[in-house]
């Protein structure tokens, strides 16, 4: 074997390599669950899908599941001892669907929710670490950067929830980007 075509083989080598490194990573969330213990935990979602359901007169709600194990739309998959689940609901007035932007997870004071039991969207973060569930503590947004409400839809965003503690309740934080797609959508029939 030449000299040439030595080197060229190993450029080929190293390129081939690189190449393999250079994939992007999928997406990891960053997780500190309000048990108390102020762990941080990555979920590197193995399955997402969002669901979008409206309820005439009541409210819209757009829930993003992202799991570590695999689950399903179409039925409930408990969660094993070591999975864990986030699911964020958007919670919308029933005239409001769901659109790019940026919802907090702060709910409107009763005496803003007005008529509608809804006033204004917000986000409400739950995350499931085993048979135990927990609702973050209120702080921080959910961020949409593209709903596609269609029969192959999907949801983009990230989430920047965190709440750091006050005495009584422990530190929680979501953080990091995702993409789910849309398996669901009940959308109410438009009246005649």
């Amino acid at each position: 074997m030449s000299g040439t075509a030595f080197v060229s083989k190993h450029v080929l080598l190293v390129l081939a390599l690189v190449g393999c490194r250079g994939e992007k990573p999928k997406d990891v969330l960053e997780l500190v669950v309000p048990d108390g213990s102020g762990r941080t935990v990555e979920l590197a979602p193995r399955s997402a899908f969002a669901e979008y359901v409206e309820v005439p007169d009541s409210t819209n709600e757009l829930r993003v599941t992202l799991a570590s194990h695999d689950v399903s739309c179409e039925s409930y998959v408990a969660p094993g001892a070591n999975d864990t689940v986030v699911v964020v609901t958007l919670k919308m007035p029933p005239n409001e669907k769901p659109r790019a932007g940026s919802f907090a997870s702060t709910p409107p004071l009763p005496a803003d929710a007005g008529s509608p039991a809804v006033g204004r969207a917000y986000a409400v973060p739950v995350v499931r670490r085993g048979p135990r569930g927990y609702a973050l503590s209120p702080g921080g947004t959910l961020e949409l950067t593209l709903v596609e409400l269609g029969r192959s839809g999907v949801v983009k965003g990230s989430l920047a929830f965190e709440f750091p503690g006050d005495g009584t309740r422990p530190a929680s934080s979501a953080k990091g980007k995702f993409s789910a797609r849309l398996c669901r959508s009940d959308e109410a029939p438009v009246p005649r």
